[in-house]
């Protein structure tokens, strides 16, 4: 289930400048999105493949609701060939990375996402001590 709200342009300026309150959420939001961007920009440049994959795991297991379950699987909608694009790697290693992590039996992957078996040793190979 989904809601939509519409306002116009117009009105959401007349808002933001009656009201501070508006114009400092809108304000702080953007600034939230935008470190986000440069949190991300910042891990395509300074990271290996694997710590971009595990980087990623980690975000996946902190943003599920019922990450807290053993071994519950955490969906993923993105396609193998959006989260290479979305990591700043190909394919190919994308894979090779998720093979290395289920083979070492820190994740298991399904359809429909991921397991996540081993949190603290993600965390440590996203941070790069490993």
């Amino acid at each position: 289930d989904a809601c939509l709200g519409y306002i116009k342009r117009q009105d959401l300026h007349m808002c933001a400048s009656h009201y501070k309150e508006i114009s400092d959420a809108l304000m702080h939001a953007m600034s939230r999105n935008l470190n986000s961007y440069i949190r991300h920009i910042a891990n395509l440049s300074q990271k290996n493949a694997i710590e971009r994959v595990s980087s990623y795991l980690v975000f996946l297991y902190n943003t599920h609701p019922n990450h807290e379950i053993e071994h519950n699987c955490i969906n993923d909608s993105l396609s193998r060939v959006e989260l290479a694009e979305m990591l700043g790697i190909t394919q190919r290693t994308l894979i090779r990375c998720l093979n290395k992590l289920k083979q070492d039996n820190y994740i298991t992957i399904n359809r429909h996402g991921f397991s996540i078996h081993d949190i603290d040793t993600l965390e440590n190979i996203s941070s790069g001590n490993y």
